[in-house]
């Protein structure tokens, strides 16, 4: 890090200028020339750093809000500083306040696609290029975490003419229907993190919920036990699937974000990672009572660090929510849409395929493709047709790109969807051991391991390659 700049990458003492939220006009269908409807989406940008003829960092927006917390904090902001880089944050189509369209109807999601984001993408960087009168020869860099990243990536792979560079952090390259090594490698990550008591107190407490679910006795006390929103009267399949997936998914984003320094974000619970999970779960404790309970506290924390107050078991309520198309709802906050996404061109569906985790075989890929079909009445030809020609289009673990940076967490449940070794034309890929999803992307933080920084340097050295040519 620079003398004298803090870890948000201001100078200490210095007033932080708030970013400029602003609006692009773009179209509703890229793809169409006849098309004319257009919408407003929403930017932020901030030229605090910046000086003419500085280097333009273009952050891609993902499955979820634009935060212009983004725009004073992270690594691009200490970077921006070094170079004295403009800032601009993009939200995703049909995400946050950029909204295409009049509600999220199936009719309205078919516009809201990879190949039009990466539209929304070239017209907006052609807006800002003529718009703020920009050299022709001002360096592009477009960042992106997570599925951003993959965007990012793809942009650059795409538009090679509108971006100098990409810097993808965590981003899943390959598209795939039945990604059950989500919670392979999230076991994987509590075993090495967290040993093996931690490990088999989980299997255990998921074999007992389990148990619990084949007696009347058993599924009236579970309601109390991992905070059911109604009583488990009948045992039916897509219920229990939904449970046990539901269940699953809090240990994994336990797992996926461990401990990043998220807390700039307003994350609740961003500090809760590997080591306290395991804390609270291990044997060693008098006091913490069987495993059922143990994760049974667990769960009740993460249901109300979501908001939640209880865990809605119910398949049958789950999906009828999952239909609400209204903009004021609470799954168009992304739920809906990201859904849509994936049942229609990624897929990434974390299921118990594999017997290589502790949670247990009950939320099979069935029980998703079941999902898509109930909410979208797609069939599952169209998400593998969908797969295929993105996997085609941007070559998968083999892109066709320059000038590119792929960073990934090796405890990340993500990374075996990201590139993790060296391609040709200057594409660098860094796996960093111990690190998390997007670890990279975050502000600096006391507990950071050597590696993380390691690898932060790494980063800021190819960019500073990058800016400096000519």
């Amino acid at each position: 890090m620079p003398k004298g700049v803090n870890l948000r990458g201001s100078m200490p003492g210095a007033r932080v200028l708030p970013p400029t939220e602003r609006w692009v006009t773009q179209k509703v269908d890229q793809l169409t020339y006849t098309d004319k409807r257009t919408w407003q989406q929403r930017y932020f940008i901030s030229e605090e750093h910046y000086t003419k003829g500085g280097p333009i960092f273009l952050m891609l927006g993902g499955e979820r809000e634009a935060n212009p917390a983004w725009l004073q904090n992270g690594q691009w902001v200490r970077q921006a500083l070094q170079h004295k880089a403009m800032l601009i944050y993009l939200e995703h189509r049909y995400y946050g306040q950029s909204r295409p369209t009049s509600d999220i109807s199936v009719s309205n999601l078919q516009y809201l696609t990879v190949e039009q984001a990466l539209e929304d993408v070239a017209n907006f960087q052609r807006y800002i290029s003529t718009s703020l009168s920009l050299a022709n020869d001002t360096t592009w860099i477009v960042f992106g975490g997570s599925y951003a990243g993959t965007l990012a990536a793809w942009f650059r792979l795409k538009y090679p003419d509108l971006v100098n560079a990409a810097v993808a952090s965590s981003a899943p390259v390959f598209p795939t229907k039945d990604f059950k090594d989500y919670y392979v490698t999230a076991a994987l990550s509590l075993l090495l993190h967290g040993g093996a008591d931690c490990y088999n107190t989980l299997i255990n407490a998921t074999m007992t919920i389990l148990n619990y679910t084949t007696t009347d006795s058993g599924r009236e006390q579970l309601q109390y036990i991992i905070t059911l929103c109604e009583p488990m009267t009948t045992v039916n399949k897509q219920d229990i699937a939904n449970v046990f997936s539901t269940m699953a998914s809090y240990v994994g984003e336990v797992v996926q974000f461990n401990n990043g320094a998220r807390q700039f974000e307003g994350i609740k619970g961003w500090n809760y990672g590997i080591k306290e999970f395991c804390t609270d779960m291990s044997s060693d404790d008098p006091y913490a009572g069987d495993p059922i309970y143990r994760y049974s506290r667990f769960l009740s924390a993460r249901l109300g660090n979501s908001g939640k107050t209880c865990l809605e078991h119910r398949y049958s309520r789950v999906r009828e929510n999952l239909k609400d198309t209204d903009w004021d709802s609470d799954v168009a906050k992304g739920e809906r849409q990201w859904l849509y996404q994936s049942c229609t061109q990624f897929g990434f569906f974390q299921t118990s395929e594999s017997n290589n985790q502790p949670f247990g075989s009950n939320f099979p890929d069935s029980y998703f493709l079941q999902m898509c079909k109930d909410v979208f009445n797609t069939e599952d030809y169209d998400l593998d047709e969908g797969i295929y020609e993105l996997q085609q289009k941007y070559g998968g673990y083999s892109p066709n790109i320059s000038h590119a940076i792929f960073v990934t967490g090796q405890n990340d449940p993500w990374v075996s969807l990201g590139i993790t070794k060296n391609l040709p034309n200057d594409v660098t890929a860094i796996n960093i051991y111990g690190a998390a999803h997007c670890a990279d992307m975050y502000p600096d933080y006391p507990m950071d391991t050597v590696e993380l920084v390691q690898a932060r340097l790494e980063i800021d050295a190819i960019l500073a390659g990058w800016i400096s040519r000519p």
